[in-house]
């Protein structure tokens, strides 16, 4: 072969290696950009799984690393001193913490720089003078608008797992009826408890105005359900309405250990607040369509705590 045949040759080879190695050089810049900077927005999915294990869901920026808001607590590489500046969900305890800083177990050693915000769905791991939370997902580099889509997509999430609970609590139930309270009262046992921490329990007298789950000839007639206390009382002392109509999801007391030795006859009782729900949740109830926003979800809200 003429040497200036080889040559060429040589030059073809060394050009498609250099455009080779450029192209890939340049591949992996694209790549390491996109995950530094291409933050995606959980699923409406992803969120319902994470708040089926946590109990707090916000926002917050990163104030120190390596730190604690707590003396009390060792700091490690996976702890960060956060400001929580959006707070979607806490436990009713604790109440909204917006505004106030907090320590953060991040879960890896992978944690964000300071003045960077990011969302945290956590638990609880010291309540003290500061509030400490364990984080096994966090979620950073988001804009503020891709933010904003994972608050829609809390709310979107919130509600698919009140209907799973309410559609499970109905099909559990032994009567789902329309009914209006006409008294309540308190409840004692019939024998003296030693408990440290006992139930206190309430009767609803309730007048069945339309059933629809159950025994048909109980509708306009009276009944008793057995509430918790925290059901049957507010904040300031005062019962629930008289003349409030309510939809009733409820089991028979035979059902309930707790509520045998009462000193009542009452045949129905609601554990919690998926039993006794608004009226308007009788659509739900029925198939009728209904959207997030026209139901008063039972679930723990920390700026709109529901009863």
């Amino acid at each position: 072969m003429a040497p200036l045949a080889v040559s060429l040759k040589c030059a073809v080879k060394c050009a498609v290696r250099c455009a080779v190695r450029c192209a890939v050089r340049c591949a992996a810049f694209v790549a390491v950009t996109a995950t530094a900077s291409g933050a995606q927005v959980p699923t409406v999915d992803s969120i319902k799984a994470l708040l089926g294990t946590t109990t707090f869901a916000f926002q917050g920026t990163v104030v120190r690393r390596g730190a604690v808001a707590d003396r009390v607590l060792t700091p490690s590489r996976r702890t960060v001193v956060v400001r929580a500046t959006n707070v979607l969900q806490c436990p009713r305890d604790v109440g909204d913490f917006t505004g106030q800083t907090l320590t953060v177990r991040t879960p890896s050693d992978s944690i964000p720089a300071i003045g960077v915000g990011a969302w945290f769905f956590a638990t609880a791991w010291v309540i003290g003078d500061r509030i400490a939370v364990d984080a096994p997902a966090m979620f950073t580099r988001l804009t503020p608008a891709q933010s904003q889509q994972l608050a829609v997509k809390f709310d979107s999430a919130v509600w698919r797992g009140y209907l799973s609970l309410l559609w499970e609590r109905v099909s559990a139930s032994n009567l789902v009826a329309l009914g209006t309270i006409i008294n309540v009262q308190s409840v004692h046992p019939r024998t003296t408890q030693r408990e440290e921490h006992v139930t206190r329990w309430f009767s609803l007298s309730v007048r069945l105005d339309s059933i629809l789950r159950g025994d048909k000839a109980l509708r306009g007639q009276p009944t008793q359900v057995l509430v918790p206390e925290r059901m049957a009382m507010s904040d300031t002392g005062a019962k629930v309405p008289l003349g409030a109509r309510r939809l009733f999801v409820v089991e028979n007391s035979a059902r309930n250990p707790d509520v045998r030795d009462l000193d009542t006859r009452a045949p129905f009782f609601a554990l919690d607040s998926l039993g006794v729900r608004p009226v308007r949740d009788s659509a739900t109830v029925l198939g009728i369509p209904a959207d997030a926003g026209s139901v008063n979800l039972p679930l723990t809200r920390c700026k709109a705590a529901p009863r």
